[in-house]
């Protein structure tokens, strides 16, 4: 009876960690959702990339900035550069 009942509190436990884990990841997902314009901006005199995002994307602005940044090899930009926009 005592070995039953630590089996059945074991797998109560190892269903509620899954269940904790599937709401963490869902919820993860959620918060880092972004749409922005897609496509290219050409950079203009006195942009920045964080002024770009913010103008061209919706959402989470953070993970915007970092998907720009990481799409176009870098954070330094030039007038004339054609920079592309994640699609979220």
């Amino acid at each position: 009876m005592e070995t039953t009942r630590n089996i059945l509190i074991a797998t109560l436990a190892v269903i509620v960690a899954c269940l904790a884990v599937l709401l963490f990841t869902h919820t993860n997902r959620e918060h880092s959702r972004f749409t922005c314009t897609g496509g290219t901006h050409t950079v203009q005199p006195g942009d920045t990339i964080y002024r770009i995002v913010i103008e061209q994307c919706d959402g989470n602005l953070e993970n915007a900035i970092y998907q720009t940044v990481k799409i176009n090899g870098g954070s330094l930009i030039h007038p004339g550069q054609a920079l592309i926009l994640p699609t979220g």
